[in-house]
């Protein structure tokens, strides 16, 4: 059992508010990609618990029939399976996700 449980949460919580508005500003929307997986599960349910406004999105072409029925059994109506305008982001500019993360970084630094 971890003592520092509910302390963990909460600053992870206080982290995704925190990366939602920076992206705001910087006129991103915030995209989860959701596997189904456990990892995946903790991030979503983390958003969901932060308040933010986001999407999830998962993409069919990657996932196995017991994943793909595991999804759409328990978040049907929350994860997305088009991820056809979160490719085309990467299609058209490959580094795009190097420059906002370093963006991001930047951002978060500056405002510490």
């Amino acid at each position: 059992m971890n003592l520092f449980a509910d302390q963990l949460e909460q600053t992870a919580i206080e982290r995704i508010q925190k990366f939602a508005k920076i992206a705001g500003k910087m006129g991103f929307e915030v995209c989860l990609g959701f596997s189904g997986g456990k990892d995946s599960q903790v991030c979503y349910d983390l958003c969901k618990r932060s308040g933010i406004v986001f999407k999830a999105y998962y993409n069919v072409a990657f996932e196995s029939n017991t994943t793909k029925r595991f999804i759409s059994e328990h978040y049907a109506h929350d994860i997305c399976n088009d991820c056809s305008n979160i490719f085309d982001t990467f299609i058209d500019d490959p580094c795009w996700s190097l420059r906002f993360s370093q963006e991001l970084t930047d951002k978060i630094k500056k405002n510490k």
